[in-house]
């Protein structure tokens, strides 16, 4: 009896005997059924024809790989009218037509492969007990993951990338249900045309700023009420505003080493390719110098006529960097970027030592060693360096804290978009020192400001008189660009500021089918990657 309890079926089938050899147990079965059903005419029979054994690999028992040896029978189908004169016996609870695994075996290597993959998931399998091949687990994947179709009222759309910059698909996610309903091969207008036609109860279509799915949707479902993703309103604001910054880089490193009390002959010069600062590493003296370089041969490249394409052609950079060479007004200094170091605890801790006049990098290094300091020698004198160029003998007593890093002009667009109370007193000090330096900065920085409070507090009716704004001729030429971008998308725009939908489950599932992809080491066909993203394991 304890046997039959771990049989697939144990209402159906019947425990003759069993045989465990060398780590493999034979289970001896046969079925308990008197009549059976022919699959043609379904006429019950109860004459038996003929018998003959099938062999199905079944869950492992405590180690033990199992083998069921299945006594089936043939039965004679007695309807005339039937085109079948004799049938086997089927039992879809144990096993499926001419299966060589049960139905529960087969279950379980399919949430195997549906969670792992294909290799990874035999090495997973084979530790459990359950043999099966990588190709035989994508078999099955193949063979039993039909996606059911769904008639979805609510749809967030987004691209991902097979390969970033190259080639994209779309994903598709109904967003009532929180789950992906379908994947796209590419990213077009007309493919999702096609799809919206085969789903006309499709209402609302939750969508990027992009022009594809804009058009995909305006045609292909008319009757749907577009709405703009609300995080991507605010990056764009956020690009928009990065433009701006990169065109003053002057001013904002000005602004940085005056709300840092620098000394004044440490600004950067005017001329940075004619007299380029001391380098502390001579790889990236190189690059910043390249950088140099680049930036003047794409303002004479600009100036002969020749297209941004062209440029970026020819001088081997990418086109987004000639646009953002191509809107500075100075060359665009690159600032340090914040990395995580084992001397980023004790730091303080060295400034303190450092402010007092200790400045031998030997003594300090084997200070900090003796309070836990994990790093090297050179860590230390990197930023011992750096602090006398800063602060020279010469100069009065330095500030009682070490001082922060420039900030990037993406971080300083960053900052531009947050109130005061969001602001720590440095950013604080340093935003304002910066609109007092220029004025673009300031007007755009009140239009920001007023531009996150309608998207955050759902400011639908003073869109206009933003956007009005924004478009004036006072107002900084990169907001002006972005206001004429939403007057051209005012419908989807003003649908995200009235109703709930957004796009942010359809980015969450982006993120999973990124990982999922990665998984796969890129090699997976578009039909696994298919069936991976829309069967949650």
């Amino acid at each position: 009896m304890r046997v039959r309890r771990l049989l697939p079926s144990p209402s159906s089938l019947r425990c003759d005997s069993v045989q465990i050899d060398n780590g493999l147990a034979r289970i001896q079965v046969a079925s308990t059924r008197g009549t059976c059903s022919c699959p043609c005419c379904g006429r019950q029979s109860s004459r038996v024809h003929s018998w003959y054994e099938r062999r199905l690999s079944d869950l492992p028992w405590h180690g033990l790989e199992v083998r069921i040896c299945w006594r089936s029978r043939r039965f004679f189908c007695d309807n005339a009218d039937c085109s079948r004169r004799i049938f086997v016996e089927r039992l879809p609870e144990v096993a499926a037509v001419r299966a060589r695994r049960t139905t529960r075996l087969e279950l379980t290597l399919r949430m195997i492969a549906l969670a792992c993959g294909g290799e990874p998931g035999a090495r997973l399998a084979d530790r459990l007990g359950m043999k099966a091949s990588g190709d035989s687990l994508l078999r099955i994947l193949r063979s039993s993951c039909a996606v059911k179709a769904s008639s979805p009222r609510v749809i967030g759309v987004d691209d991902w990338a097979y390969r970033r910059g190259r080639r994209y698909g779309t994903l598709l996610c109904d967003l009532e249900t929180h789950r992906p309903i379908d994947l796209l091969p590419d990213r077009s207008a007309d493919s999702f045309h096609a799809w919206l036609v085969q789903h006309p109860d499709v209402r609302v279509v939750a969508r990027d700023r992009g022009e594809y799915y804009a058009r995909g949707a305006t045609s292909g479902a008319p009757q749907a009420v577009q709405v703009a993703d609300r995080w991507h309103l605010l990056r764009n604001l956020s690009d928009a505003l990065k433009r701006l910054t990169d065109r003053y880089p002057r001013q904002i490193a000005e602004a940085w080493q005056v709300v840092n009390q620098l000394p004044p002959s440490r600004l950067p010069a005017t001329n940075p390719i004619a007299s380029p600062p001391i380098s502390e590493e001579p790889i990236r003296y190189y690059r910043d110098a390249q950088r140099r370089a680049h930036y003047d041969q794409v303002h004479q490249l600009h100036k002969q006529g020749h297209a941004q394409r062209s440029i970026a052609r020819q001088l081997g950079i990418n086109r987004e960097t000639v646009q953002r060479y191509l809107r500075a007004n100075a060359f665009p200094e690159r600032a340090i970027p914040g990395r995580r170091t084992p001397l980023c605890r004790f730091r303080a801790e060295l400034w303190r030592h450092w402010s007092t006049g200790r400045r031998n990098a030997a003594e300090l290094f084997r200070e900090l060693a003796g309070a836990g300091f994990q790093g090297s020698y050179h860590m230390v004198t990197r930023c011992i360096r750096q602090w006398r160029q800063q602060f020279p003998v010469q100069d009065a007593t330095p500030p009682a804290q070490p001082p922060v890093r420039r900030p990037s002009a993406r971080r300083v667009a960053w900052l531009l978009t947050r109130s005061e109370a969001e602001l720590s007193t440095d950013d604080a000090a340093l935003i304002e020192k910066l609109q007092s330096l220029c004025p673009d900065v300031a007007s755009a920085r009140n239009l920001a400001l007023r531009f996150v409070a309608i998207v955050r507090d759902r400011q639908g009716d003073v869109l206009d008189a933003w956007i009005a704004a924004a478009t004036a001729a006072a107002s900084p030429r990169d907001l002006q660009g972005l206001a004429q971008g939403l007057q051209s998308d005012l419908a989807a725009v003003r649908a995200a500021l009235e109703l709930p939908w957004s796009n942010g489950q359809t980015e969450g599932h982006v993120h999973r089918l990124k990982a999922l992809k990665r998984q796969m080491y890129g090699r997976a066909n578009f039909d696994l990657l298919r069936i991976r993203v829309l069967n949650a394991a």
